[in-house]
């Protein structure tokens, strides 16, 4: 059968590969916070540029306030629906 060739560092294996999930939760917690300094970087500058953004951008964060459960419950939310309304930071804090 078909057998993947090995690399030559194969035996140093690091994070989730080793099976030390505490280090691979802080790398992709370490990606994101990248992507968002970025992302909001941008958004930052474009803001600068063009005046009339920080309206859409402040209309973005009053909607994103409403998604957060404060006045309902989280188990009333469709099974489907449950992993968008857990990827909200202020979920496990309200």
């Amino acid at each position: 059968m078909f057998s993947p060739k090995k690399h030559p560092n194969d035996n140093q294996l690091q994070g989730a590969e080793r099976g030390d999930s505490k280090t691979a939760h802080w790398r992709s917690f370490g990606r994101i916070l990248r992507y968002l300094a970025g992302r909001l970087g941008l958004i930052t500058a474009m803001t600068t540029k063009y005046r009339d953004l920080r309206f859409l951008v402040s209309f973005g964060v009053s909607l994103l306030m409403y998604a957060t459960p404060v006045i309902y419950q989280v188990s009333l939310i469709p099974e489907r629906f449950q992993l968008v309304i857990k990827a909200n930071p202020m979920t496990s804090i309200v």
